[in-house]
């Protein structure tokens, strides 16, 4: 590709692909790979290589010595299925697999519709991906392209330093790869952050006989309270914010443990249903790759006034002791998802109740 006023040569090499892709769907041009040394210092990668060197695979594996990526001769499920590109990223379906010893959840083997030939055999390549955006799970961006997993005669063949990773988690068993729409950008994906957290004092899933009212009996500072007026018959008026304005929330870099971002001492209408539900955010367990996780969790839990009282969240902020059920006798439960509020993205907290009587069905 002939430089353009101002670009550099790794710029005018990627819009190579960039055409390419307008016109077919051949995924070799992903199969690429960069020595280990190049890697170091730069963590996230796009899918499209930056170099033609990226694709003299010898020069990175003595296994591959001689092998060019090319498209596949064999149909798959994916076979003509689109792309499509813009000025942040790719669009496409890719078959994943997560890695077998992440704890994060976030580390996946992408398998490419081409292959490399050897012979009469046909080797497929699988490249690293990492989930990008909690409230996106089809955000992904590449990382370790120094690695590239091969898929031969129903095997998988991983470099040296996966299979040791994967025997020492005693675990080496893949799963089977799953086709999933996802989204890669072309550069590292900025680190923004969801504004809050928005909880309604309502509950979903109750029968329409049921009186049940879910009451705020008290709030933490970082609470507001706000009602709206505007609000329909279905909806409930009131609502309860944390906005990471007022009460700054953390960064990536700063969460080290869990954190406590908010408590609401709720009450469902007896002197024995009172509750408190516990709002936070935690950092993900770190993944094989050591690789910097690109967004955190957050969690809910209920506990005892009594606890709260006495400043005590020693069982909330242990993952393992967290009680995720309020008995009612129905069992109340809370969601965590996503609400848009001032063209913001809030972190939305919702009670859901599940009738714990048992019903029985006659064959």
């Amino acid at each position: 590709m002939p430089l353009l006023y101002g670009e550099g040569q790794a710029k005018a090499f990627k819009r190579l692909p960039e055409e390419i892709l307008k016109s077919t769907d051949d995924e070799s041009i992903f199969a690429w790979r960069q020595p280990r040394y190049r890697v170091e210092g730069k963590t996230y990668w796009s899918l499209l290589a930056n170099s033609p060197s990226a694709f003299d695979l010898g020069q990175t594996s003595k296994d591959l010595n001689g092998m060019v990526p090319q498209r596949s001769k064999y149909l798959s499920l994916r076979s003509g299925s689109s792309m499509s590109m813009t000025n942040r990223g790719l669009d496409l379906e890719l078959p994943l697999t997560p890695f077998p010893i992440d704890m994060s959840g976030t580390i996946f083997l992408a398998f490419l519709n081409c292959e490399f030939r050897r012979g009469q055999a046909s080797i497929n390549p699988a490249i690293l991906l990492q989930r990008a955006a909690w409230d996106r799970n089809s955000h992904f961006v590449r990382i370790r392209p120094d690695i590239l997993a091969l898929s031969m005669m129903n095997s998988i063949i991983l470099p040296d330093e996966l299979l040791n990773m994967i025997r020492n988690g005693q675990k080496d068993v893949l799963q089977e790869a799953i086709p999933r729409q996802i989204f890669v950008p072309h550069s590292t994906p900025d680190l923004r952050y969801l504004k809050g957290v928005i909880f309604r004092p309502e509950m979903k899933g109750l029968a329409k006989e049921s009186k049940m009212v879910v009451r705020v009996r008290s709030r933490s500072p970082t609470w507001q309270y706000f009602v709206d007026a505007r609000s329909g018959p279905s909806t409930t008026p009131e609502s309860y914010e944390i906005n990471f304005d007022l009460a700054p929330g953390p960064s990536l870099g700063s969460l080290q443990a869990s954190i406590v971002l908010g408590v609401l001492e709720l009450d469902l209408g007896s002197s024995d249903a009172r509750q408190c539900l516990v709002m936070g955010l935690e950092p993900l367990p770190p993944n094989p790759f050591q690789t910097m996780p690109l967004y955190f969790s957050p969690w809910y839990a209920f506990e005892e006034q009594t606890w709260i009282a006495k400043q005590d969240f020693s069982r909330v902020l242990d993952k393992t002791q967290r009680r995720l059920e309020w008995r009612v006798p129905d069992i109340v439960t809370a969601k965590i998802g996503i609400e848009s509020r001032y063209s913001s993205l809030f972190y939305s907290l919702t009670l859901e109740i599940e009738n714990s009587r048992k019903v029985n069905t006659w064959f």
